[in-house]
């Protein structure tokens, strides 16, 4: 095909986000206790309970062929933001529903930063301090990308008008 059968389309909307979810820990008493049942140590442990889905609100950018269908097909790229207002960026396809009042269902490989004990405070270290004195340490840090999958659902942005721009350039090639 030529570049002249191809078009882009933005579109906004939800987002589920699986195995992205910022890492979660407990401090635990660790050691001897005192009098007051007070501990003079703590224990980091990774809680056995993590999020797996992440909910975010974004835009996706679809490159498709222009076809007559009320189905298409599309390679697909966007980013949200959730919750705790880290971005993730997404790569995947799409399936484009209608014509004009076009709904659009997503999926694929999504990355963002996650938080996760520093190296000085991997779970099973135990800090010599009270545990109580211990949430006052910021032993989480941002770590390099994890991946995980995505799914979207989004709706046309621009339904019924003509391209502009960029997507006009390409699509009058």
């Amino acid at each position: 095909g030529t570049i002249s059968n191809m078009t882009m389309g933005s579109t906004a909307g939800l987002f589920a986000n699986f195995m992205l979810s910022d890492n979660k820990y407990s401090i635990l008493p660790y050691g001897d206790t005192d009098a007051f049942g007070a501990s003079d140590s703590a224990v980091i442990r990774l809680d056995s309970k993590q999020d797996v889905f992440l909910p975010s609100v974004g835009a996706m950018i679809h490159l498709y062929r222009r076809t007559p269908r009320d189905l298409k097909w599309s390679m697909s790229t966007g980013v949200s933001i959730s919750q705790n207002q880290a971005a993730t960026y997404y790569l995947g396809g799409s399936a484009i529903f209608g014509r004009t009042q076009r709904i659009i269902l997503s999926g694929g490989v999504a990355g963002k930063q996650v938080k996760t004990a520093t190296d000085n405070y991997k779970p099973g270290t135990i800090i010599p301090m009270n545990p109580d004195d211990v949430e006052a340490i910021d032993f989480l840090d941002n770590s390099p990308f994890k991946v995980g999958l995505f799914f979207g659902v989004t709706y046309n942005l621009a339904a019924g008008t003509q391209p502009t721009g960029f997507s006009s350039f390409l699509t009058n090639q």
